[in-house]
């Protein structure tokens, strides 16, 4: 069965990195990401005093946490499937670039994330493409 012809139409240009150096290119570029969301949450810490003359607790913030989903359907030996799959299992990390503005100069063109693998669901479906539902978590971060 042939692979299905796909409409690419993503907001930003996002691709599945094996290593931190590698460079961007469609066959680290998938066509069919669902999704790729980072909720960013902080964590707050209860600071009380005795002497808080309105007795309200102050909180302080501490660590962030940065753990998302990456959603995307890919053929089932492709070379993106086949970076997450290694990354897991060696339990290694792999590295997300969220393009935004091609064009911008050098440090304003998007988000390079270093992130490990929490799970790799697979769902095994009939058909030429493989969906992927993956726990992701952010261990660094920096423009590029």
């Amino acid at each position: 069965m042939p692979t299905p012809e796909v409409i690419e139409a993503h907001l930003y240009s996002i691709h599945i990195l094996a290593a931190k150096t590698e460079a961007l290119s469609d066959a680290n570029k998938p066509k069919t990401l669902k999704k790729f969301d980072i909720p960013d949450s902080m964590e707050l810490r209860e600071l009380k005093y005795l002497n808080n003359t309105k007795g309200l607790v102050q909180y302080s913030p501490g660590f962030r946490t940065m753990k998302g989903t990456l959603e995307l359907d890919v053929v089932k030996d492709s070379p993106i499937l086949t970076t997450i799959k290694a990354a897991y299992l060696a339990r290694k990390p792999i590295w997300v670039a969220c393009i935004e503005h091609p064009d911008a100069a050098a440090g304003a063109q998007g988000v390079l994330y270093e992130g490990v693998i929490g799970s790799y669901p697979m769902t095994l479906e009939a058909g030429a493409l493989v969906s992927v539902s993956i726990e992701f978590g952010i261990n660094e971060f920096e423009p590029i």
